[in-house]
């Protein structure tokens, strides 16, 4: 499975702002694993004696020992998890505000990209990406389903996942730990607001507007320039980062229709019907029978019932072996060893549960299931009562009413 980290960055107010990629990628060799991915094992008897190389124990006898260390770390608990890369290949993307904004087109044309290299050579048809909680990844935002949905559509993606950390928990998202080495090629740097021998665009007064627009693309684009001649090719642990430019008349590609496609989730049930926009809500409807939302990600899996996946068979047997208990929405199964604590990934493995607890954030405390979740698909938490209205008049063609009212939902902590 392919993992992409990523945020963004304003440098500026107007000027070049950046989106970063972080591409997840295991090191060929273990000699620069950082002491702190790995947690020290402490032996009750002596809480002095550390050892790296530690036995797996009966919760995972299918673990070989000699591929214990390195590759699988305690918690707290002495359980094991599976040890999984926190840094890899940046990709940065500068563009101007003033041309591009940042939007779920931007993010859906940013990652085709991004991901164009490791479908294509790699074969990765399973991909999780690890987003902040911005407004423009926003999981209830309808823009965000559809334009992910693209993606995992358009490049036969067998599971696309979308997670972010709870509130307050985003320093936790490895990408934030690159921003450091980034600001440290700029020291010092001062990136110009004209060209050379000329002064700033909006003080000369002797140009039209179209002048003065045509004079600004030139200037953001020598910003962008100059700002990747300090990037490209740089390194960030061990992996060269790659800064990409976007020319202020460059054409969003490869989806460029995002105001056709505002336009529809914003308009009326009669205006949704219209010649011009009912192609995005059957693309759209179509999308989210393969969809699963949760308060914190959006899973989208193939099935084997639509003419989509008959004509785009699943690659990852395994992966859908391991999902279909879960009836292909992966929820967090509560651990019934230790309280207030769920199943590592190695305890679901081992132990082949059949069937989970619940269903999807049964066991989120801000959730409520008896008001939060669709009755008519069960695979969607709502964050509001306007989510639930517009998620019902759109895919269920009705508003439903909740059994119990609808209380204000409780930040996660």
């Amino acid at each position: 499975m392919l993992c992409i980290k990523l945020n963004e960055v304003h440098v500026v107010t107007r000027m070049p702002f950046f989106i970063g990629y972080l591409r997840l990628k295991k090191k060929e060799s273990t000699s620069r694993i950082r002491a702190k991915s790995i947690s020290p094992v402490r032996f009750p008897s002596d809480p002095s004696r550390r050892s790296r190389s530690v036995s797996p124990g009966s919760e995972s006898h299918d673990i070989p020992s000699e591929q214990i260390s390195g590759l699988y770390r305690r918690d707290k608990h002495q359980r094991l998890h599976v040890n999984y890369p926190r840094t890899g290949e940046l990709t940065v993307f500068n563009r101007a505000t003033k041309f591009h904004s940042t939007n779920a087109e931007t993010h859906a044309n940013d990652l085709t990209k991004v991901l164009l290299y490791d479908i294509n050579l790699e074969r990765k048809y399973s991909v999780s990406v690890t987003c902040d909680n911005g407004p423009d990844w926003s999981f209830k935002s309808p823009l965000t389903q559809l334009y992910m949905g693209r993606i995992w559509r358009d490049m036969d993606l067998d599971y696309l996942v979308l997670t972010s950390y709870a509130p307050h928990h985003s320093a936790e998202n490895m990408i934030e730990h690159a921003w450091s080495p980034l600001g440290r090629y700029l020291v010092g740097v001062t990136i110009p607001a004209c060209l050379p021998g000329e002064i700033p665009p909006y003080l000369q007064t002797n140009m039209s507007e179209t002048e003065r627009k045509e004079k600004e693309e030139i200037v953001y684009d020598n910003a962008v320039d100059i700002l990747n001649s300090y990037w490209n090719g740089k390194q960030y642990d061990g992996y060269n980062i790659k800064s990409t430019k976007v020319a202020a008349k460059e054409t969003p590609s490869p989806y460029n229709d995002y105001s056709t496609v505002k336009q529809y989730f914003d308009a009326g049930i009669k205006a949704r019907d219209s010649d011009k926009l009912k192609h995005i809500g059957q693309e759209y409807k179509l999308l989210m029978k393969h969809c699963t939302k949760s308060t914190n990600s959006l899973q989208f899996i193939k099935c084997d019932s639509c003419e989509h996946c008959r004509s785009h068979p699943i690659h990852s047997d395994k992966l859908m072996d391991f999902l279909k208990p879960h009836k292909r929405h992966f929820t967090p199964t509560p651990s019934k060893s230790i309280q207030n604590s769920f199943c590592t990934f190695l305890e679901l493995h081992n132990s082949k549960i059949t069937k989970p607890e619940g269903t999807i954030d049964a066991h989120c405390p801000s959730v409520n299931i008896e008001t939060d979740l669709c009755r008519i698909c069960k695979r969607y938490i709502f964050m509001s009562a306007a989510e639930e209205k517009k998620h019902c008049q759109i895919l269920h063609s009705k508003v439903t009413k909740n059994k119990a009212p609808r209380q204000k939902r409780t930040s996660q902590k």
